[in-house]
Parts: structure tokens; C-alpha cells; sequence
């Protein structure tokens, strides 16, 4: 579970401009720093690319999610252990439109395809299989003749256990 890894909100406040529509942030002027601070980072962008294309920024020398200040910025505190999930599944971006609140096993059936169709498997003798994770727990949902039929079915179970979390 993530920590409520996120700077006091009126401070981040007063450095930072977050804007909603574009889910960009950028420096504000500063009375904590020295001018040539202000003169060189004041109106730009306050972000770095990090892995999985995820936005970072940092503040006092400690690397926040782009996600988690955008929403922190905009509805207060995250509760503790919840996720920001990506609603398009795109982490770059974090357009507050775009970000909801998830739990751990809300957030993971958003992940993106592993296999070309999400939920079918290899099975012995040129068949197909599927079964999907709910809560910690594999659930098998049969043997298939196609790989399609195999997806199908998973869809199936993704739309009943994750309902507008799922992704396929």
C-alpha cells in the first residue's frame, strides 16, 4: 500500500500551480528561495519524466508522483493506502479528470493487456484457458477452443468483479 506520500497541502500550495484541464504543474514564485531561483524556475514546468513515462517532482530533495499532488492539490488528503489510478491507464496523464481514487485491486484490473487478448492463456492440446485474479484469488473460468472464446470470457468476469475499473 502506498504511504500518503504527499507534502503538507498549504505549502505545496504556495509553490506550486496545478492546471486541472491540462494536469500540468509549474513552479510559482517563491519567498523560501533565492532570487536567481525565482528568475530561473518561477512559471515553469515543475515536473521530471521518471520510469513507466510517470511525471515527478521534486520537492525539498524528495521525489513526489505528479498523480498523487494533482489530486492531493485538488480534493485534500489521500486516504491512507488508497491509489490515484489513471482512468485512460496513460500515467503521463494527469488531467484531474482523468484520476480517481482505487484501491490496490481497483487500480491493478486497470493495468494494461500483458497479452494481446487479456485473459487468455495457452492450454495443452491447442486449447485455450482464462481465469481472472478477484481479491488475492485465481478464479478459473474454463477451457476454450479459441483464444477468443478464452478472452470472452474473461471479459465476461472483468465486467461483474471490476465493473468501471475494468480494463480489456
Amino acid at each position: 500500500m502506498p504511504a500518503n506520500d504527499t507534502p503538507n497541502l498549504e505549502y505545496l500550495r504556495t509553490i506550486l500551480d496545478y492546471a486541472p484541464e491540462t494536469g500540468l504543474f509549474t513552479w510559482k514564485v517563491r519567498k523560501d528561495v533565492t532570487k536567481t531561483w525565482n528568475t530561473r524556475y518561477a512559471g515553469t514546468l515543475a515536473h521530471s519524466v521518471g520510469s513507466g513515462n510517470r511525471i515527478r517532482i521534486s520537492i525539498g530533495r524528495v521525489r513526489y508522483k505528479a498523480h498523487r499532488l494533482a489530486w492531493a492539490y485538488v480534493h485534500g488528503e489521500i486516504p491512507l493506502g488508497m491509489h490515484i489510478d489513471h482512468i485512460d491507464g496513460d500515467t503521463s496523464n494527469n488531467r484531474i479528470a482523468n484520476l480517481r481514487l482505487a484501491t490496490h485491486a481497483q487500480n491493478a484490473a486497470n493495468s494494461r493487456p500483458r497479452r494481446p487478448l487479456k485473459g487468455a492463456y495457452p492450454a495443452p492440446k491447442g486449447r485455450w484457458r482464462s481465469h481472472i485474479k478477484v481479491n488475492q484469488r485465481l478464479i478459473y473460468l474454463g477451457h476454450f477452443a479459441t483464444e477468443t472464446e478464452a478472452h470472452a470470457a474473461y471479459c465476461t468476469a472483468a465486467r461483474e468483479y471490476f465493473g468501471e475499473f475494468m480494463r480489456i
